[in-house]
């Protein structure tokens, strides 16, 4: 898939969107709650999309679906932590 940059930053159309969302939460994310979990910690794996963990506006609409956080749901994270689990937040927010 080819890349296209603008002003410096990467483009991200809706398909490499797909593709980022896949690989971040559905391999990297579980990679890593695994790998914490197979040393006896309690790890969940969060998307930052989930329970609006993350929340993002967008730069710039010529870049697609790149954006800046606004807002971060940190009661989401601290009732995991509270109950004793780490969570591991994939870097795809909300917008």
């Amino acid at each position: 898939m080819p890349v296209e940059f603008k002003h410096g930053q990467r483009v991200t159309t809706p398909q490499v969107m797909d593709i980022v969302r896949e690989v971040l939460v559905g391999k990297v994310n579980q990679e890593l709650v695994a790998a914490l979990n197979g040393h006896g910690d309690v790890a969940v794996g969060v998307s930052g999309s989930d329970a609006g963990t993350i929340v993002a506006e967008q730069l710039a609409p010529e870049l697609g679906r790149v954006g800046s956080i606004v807002r971060v749901n940190a009661d989401y994270l601290d009732s995991l932590m509270e109950n004793e689990y780490i969570p591991v937040v994939a870097t795809v927010a909300k917008a």
